[in-house]
């Protein structure tokens, strides 16, 4: 049988199954945005489109003489906006987007306060494909669908095109690629947000150590997560975050760190106090596995059992303290019973190994036998509480063989075979 294990419930608030209005709440960003569809100007036909594209190589002609003339670039800023107005498809403005923004980033505009409209145009272009998305979005939602998924996604590309700062747009634009199981596009997208802003949020930091735990990358991920608890030591949020990184990459000595200092911070989430129990184990089962290692050259074989012993030792005051602190309900009896249960034959394991050095295993076979009863009597009282579940008659049935109980095994053993 598997092991079980205690994970944290970190699964971000924003990725749930509301996830786009869970994050514009959850950032403070939900915008009372229009629903207004692009507005395309009556002259949107063919040749009001080729005279805008005239115009501009003669502006672009011109500028190479008087690349600092301000009529001639305010003139170029309007004409293509004009230009991305006349395209249905969001995807067709996005380039034209990019030209707007590398023109109002120039030193002509830079300076000059008077040609801060230019940057006005692009906050209201900014804020209508924003707005796009989120209805479309919302459109697919109701309908079950995601048949606009590349429209809303093309119009959060605009969105961040034209303001390129907006680290809500880059979020959006991320939950709509995870949303569709693009969750290495959702990832590239947080990148460039954090390439593109000197200043990045928290909780895009989050997110992105969150995608990147989800596929695999754990030190990364890890990483991520470490610097979010040093710059906000107080976010309860982020450290839950923390351990169960830990968690998931199998680091259990910080882990048990970390989740130690959170138990003392937070009494009250005593599901902290069971993860640090559950990571006890698993801390000694990676310490014994790397004592096992034949490739291994114990410097000092004896203190590195004693270690093991230590940490067993604590394991079980962990315990302790979850039974003072937790309802032992039926399913806390059981699986606390299956960590004891695994820590015997764990010890066992090692016993063995230290008598076929010709050491004595004899203190270690004491604490295997100490967990294995422990193991007992939290089982029983399991079954006690349930006893029409199979599965505990089968481990109890387990357990006695194990500590030489023989008749309460055959005892079993007849409940079963009826």
């Amino acid at each position: 049988m598997s092991k079980p294990i205690l994970f944290l419930q970190q699964i971000p608030h924003y990725l749930i199954s509301t996830r786009m209005v869970s994050i514009l709440l959850t950032f403070g960003l939900f915008f009372m945005l229009s629903c207004t569809a692009f507005e395309r100007s009556s002259d949107s036909g063919t040749g009001f489109h080729r005279g805008i594209e005239n115009e501009l190589r003669e502006l672009n002609q011109q500028l190479q003489a008087e690349p600092e003339n301000e009529t001639l670039l305010l003139r170029k800023g309007e004409l293509l906006f004009q230009l991305a107005d006349q395209l249905a498809e969001p995807h067709q403005r996005t380039d034209i987007y990019r030209e707007i923004t590398t023109l109002s980033s120039s030193t002509v505009f830079q300076r000059d306060p008077d040609l801060t409209i230019l940057n006005e145009k692009r906050k209201l272009i900014w804020n209508r494909e924003q707005s796009s998305g989120i209805r479309l979005h919302q459109q697919d939602k109701s309908e079950g669908t995601n048949r606009q998924h590349q429209q809303i996604a093309d119009h959060f590309q605009n969105a961040i095109a034209i303001l390129p700062d907006s680290l809500v747009t880059y979020s959006l634009l991320a939950t709509t690629y995870y949303e569709r199981g693009e969750v290495q596009q959702a990832i590239n997208t947080l990148h460039l947000a954090m390439e593109e802003n000197e200043s990045v949020k928290p909780e895009i930091i989050e997110k992105l150590a969150w995608l990147l735990l989800e596929t695999g990358d754990t030190e990364q991920s890890v990483s991520y997560y470490e610097q979010l608890v040093r710059e906000n030591p107080s976010n309860s949020h982020f450290l839950h975050g923390l351990v169960n990184a830990y968690v998931i990459s199998r680091m259990n000595a910080r882990a048990v760190e970390r989740l130690s200092l959170m138990t003392q911070e937070f009494p009250a989430r005593t599901y902290y106090l069971e993860t640090l129990f559950e990571q006890y184990y698993f801390l000694i089962e990676s310490m014994a596995t790397s004592y096992l290692q034949p490739e291994m050259t114990q410097n000092n074989p004896e203190t590195a059992i004693a270690d093991i012993l230590l940490t067993a030792g604590k394991f079980e005051e962990i315990f302790t303290s979850l039974k003072e602190r937790v309802p032992m309900s039926e399913e806390l009896h059981f699986k606390t019973g299956l960590y004891f249960n695994y820590l015997a034959d764990l010890l066992d394991t090692l016993a063995e190994h230290e008598n076929s050095r010709g050491e004595s295993g004899s203190q270690i076979s004491e604490k295997s036998d100490l967990s294995r009863k422990q193991a007992l009597e939290l089982i029983e009282k399991a079954a006690e509480l349930n006893p029409d579940r199979l599965e505990y008659r089968y481990r109890l049935h387990e357990i006695y063989l194990r500590l030489n109980m023989t008749d309460e095994a055959d005892q079993i053993e007849r409940t079963l075979s009826l």
